[in-house]
């Protein structure tokens, strides 16, 4: 794969030897490769931040993975890195520096897509605080696996603490559970019968009653 400063991009064969006139970076070409890139527009001075991969692509073509006038300041192909753009110092502004996590999931993007906007000051140096870890995850997958992890053991624990019944408590119990389902029903039973003889009675007697 080669890579320019202008940000375009193709991928050829490797060979003995081929003229690829001025190229900034020369990798193998790796689909599922994650990149993450700072560059800097030199019209309007804004600098962005991108994270990519190269994904399905044609031998020979060029693609090109930021805008028109614009220059990649720095390259990174491990995970997870994490930089601070140190700016120039103005005592007006609260703030001096500008720090970009490319796990964050707002610097991912596709690989013609615009990056995400850092900054519209000068940027006097870029110091790498993480240098991430070479052949990680994808980012913004890490607490997706981590989540699925937890959930699976999760399962299998309540799996394996879900109590079991020896076949004689078993029986036992659901002697108990009939026995107590059935007494409720022969005391509806007796009151039935013990209201019976009264309810003829009165209906029986010839006197007047009334319903209060």
């Amino acid at each position: 794969m080669l890579l320019r400063n202008d940000g375009s991009c193709r991928v050829i064969p490797v060979c003995e030897k081929e003229y690829i006139g001025p190229t900034k970076y020369v990798m193998l070409a790796d689909k599922d490769q994650f990149y993450s890139i700072l560059y800097y527009d030199k019209v309007s001075t804004v600098w962005y931040a991108k994270c990519f991969s190269l994904g399905q692509y044609t031998p020979g073509r060029e693609y090109h993975i930021i805008p028109p006038d614009c220059i990649i300041k720095e390259l990174y192909t491990n995970t997870g890195v994490v930089v601070e753009l140190k700016l120039k110092q103005n005592n007006r502004r609260s703030y001096n520096s500008v720090k970009v996590d490319f796990n964050d999931k707002i610097y991912q993007r596709t690989r013609e897509a615009r990056g995400i906007k850092v900054t519209g000051y000068q940027v006097d140096d870029i110091v790498v605080i993480d240098r991430g870890t070479k052949g990680g995850a994808v980012p913004g997958d890490l607490s997706d696996s981590a989540d699925e992890g937890q959930g699976g053991a999760t399962e299998q624990l309540n799996a394996s603490d879900t109590p079991i019944l020896d076949n004689s408590d078993a029986s036992q119990n659901q002697q108990q559970n009939i026995a107590g389902s059935e007494q409720p029903s022969d005391n509806s039973e007796d009151a039935a019968q013990n209201d019976a003889p009264k309810l003829k009675k009165r209906i029986d007697e010839n006197s007047i009653f009334t319903l209060e």
